[in-house]
């Protein structure tokens, strides 16, 4: 047990530690808070097309669940064409 020169008083530097930890807590809060709104601005609904589907790429293909399986199997059977001799 460690005991202080003068009874009943504390030790500055242990309030120093908790000030700074409270402050870099509160700098990484707002960094979160600032970062989180600027990752999705308010008007990104508005990009998408109005046939309910986002673009995602000319690279991705949606299927959806009620697309006949023959039409799905035809769509990959053509990207698998396409991407045999690559």
């Amino acid at each position: 047990m460690m005991t202080t020169p003068f009874p009943g008083t504390r030790r500055p530097a242990r309030r120093r530690r908790n000030r700074w930890s409270r402050r870099l807590g509160l700098a990484l809060a707002l960094g979160l808070t600032v970062a989180a709104a600027s990752a999705s601005p308010a008007g990104a609904d508005e990009a998408e097309p109005s046939n309910g589907v986002p673009d995602l790429g000319a690279n991705i293909t949606v299927f959806d669940p009620s697309m006949p399986v023959g039409e799905i199997q035809a769509i990959l059977d053509a990207t698998h064409a396409a991407q045999v001799d690559n």
